[in-house]
């Protein structure tokens, strides 16, 4: 019960960030509805297959859809598609005209069989990435918290940098595994604590930029930075900051005073923006010399794994002599 009430504050915050109603389950539309609007703001697609003779696709939508907070997650982030695999109705999608023509018992629409990579098992949810370019079908019936990782994977656009299958593993196990306990030894500065820090001890520091909203900021505090490996090296290398980049108080920096940017219609604080040169990218790593010297922000979530190359990279000075792409192949662990 503990660790599903840690979960369900983790995943379900970015929805009450927004929404402070009950779901009435999710809001379905047909495909090209989705597209139409997917032209006017871009959005992930979740696209259900269905048929009317599949059991487990009326389970999945009892129990998984039907959950207030995954359908509120969806609603909000996702244009829901529900198809029906084998309707004889025509659609149009990215300028292509399909149909279902075939003969024969129960045969798949070409639309599903496009989606689904021609492997029909129902249920099956298709993941469309905002731009409508990558497609991930993922055969079988999906619980709720099966399908957790998935909708924060796509609407965080984690594809570009995390493999899929890593994510997974390492979401379920932060966040469901009883015997995981992250590294309690690494404390997160504030900047200003981190600066005075580094007067005398001379390390580098690194600015962990989080935010309420932000489920793989969550993610990758509790999994990367918490894994012993890349906790002890942060304590090591670095004066650690973390920073909420919703974070209302005033801060003082290099001789400026920096507040939350929601008077000028930003609801990012300003600095922020500034150590990020406004190219805020959630999550995003910032890191700077002792005396506060902006080296570089470094974007997007990382496995404990890939950030210890990172980590090395900058505390060795090796981003002033070598590509990064070099330094990584020939990485080898401390």
């Amino acid at each position: 019960m503990k660790r599903r009430y840690i979960l369900f504050t983790i995943f379900l915050l970015t929805v009450l960030f927004v929404h402070a109603q009950e779901s009435e389950g999710v809001k379905w539309m047909t495909i090209e509805e989705a597209e139409k609007q997917n032209k006017v703001q871009p959005k992930p697609l979740l696209i259900d297959f269905y048929t009317d003779w599949c059991g487990w696709c009326k389970v999945m939508d009892k129990n998984t859809y039907a959950n207030p907070g995954i359908a509120n997650y969806i609603n909000t982030y996702y244009y829901p598609v529900k198809f029906d695999a084998e309707t004889r109705d025509t659609i149009q999608y990215k300028g292509e005209t399909f149909v279902n023509n075939s003969a024969g018992n129960r045969p798949p629409h070409s639309f599903a069989v496009k989606m689904m990579n021609g492997s029909m098992s129902y249920p099956t949810t298709v993941f469309v990435t905002s731009d409508l370019e990558v497609t991930v079908p993922i055969p079988g019936y999906l619980d709720a918290q099966k399908i957790e990782p998935f909708l924060v994977y796509f609407v965080e656009n984690l594809h570009k940098t995390a493999n899929l299958e890593q994510f997974i593993e390492t979401y379920q196990k932060a966040f469901y595994d009883e015997t995981y306990k992250p590294d309690s030894l690494l404390k997160w500065n504030t900047l200003p604590e981190a600066m005075e820090k580094a007067k005398t001890e001379k390390r580098k520091i690194l600015v962990f930029l989080t935010a309420e909203w932000c489920n793989s900021c969550k993610l990758m505090e509790r999994a990367t930075y918490g894994n012993p490996e890349v906790s002890g090296l942060l304590r090591e290398w670095y004066h650690p900051v973390r920073m909420d980049v919703n974070d209302q108080s005033e801060i003082e920096f290099q001789g400026q005073k920096f507040v939350n940017g929601k008077e000028q219609t930003n609801f990012f604080h300003q600095l922020a923006l500034a150590i990020t040169q406004n190219q805020i990218i959630m999550p995003s790593m910032v890191v700077m010399e002792p005396d506060g010297k902006l080296i570089t922000s470094v974007p997007y979530y990382f496995t404990a794994q890939d950030l210890e190359p990172v980590l090395s990279f900058f505390h060795e000075d090796a981003y002033l002599s070598k590509p990064w792409e070099e330094y990584r192949a020939n990485y080898k662990r401390k």
